[in-house]
């Protein structure tokens, strides 16, 4: 389990999760964040309590690729910049 700080997160590579190996087929890949925030007119603006990966990587990029099976991705979100994106090998969310 990879528990995600609060904040954003700036990816400037591409995040792999998954794969072929005994570990990820045994267990998975649990990443884990604090929700995806809220903005409310009783904080700042730029505030938010949630977890977001924003993508600062090169123009056409990728934030994620996750392949094989028994992954848990959950409350965080994911800004790809107009850029970047999830590759998930054609899987449906």
């Amino acid at each position: 389990t990879i528990q995600l700080p609060r904040g954003t997160i700036p990816v400037t590579s591409t995040i792999r999760i998954g794969g072929l190996t005994l570990a990820t087929a045994q267990h998975g890949i649990r990443l884990i964040g604090h929700g995806s925030g809220s903005q409310s007119s009783n904080v700042p603006p730029d505030f938010t309590s949630g977890t977001t990966l924003a993508w600062t990587g090169a123009d056409g990029g990728r934030v994620m690729e996750v392949s094989g099976f028994g992954h848990a991705l959950r409350s965080f979100q994911i800004d790809g910049g107009w850029a970047g994106g999830v590759d998930t090998g054609g899987a449906a969310w």
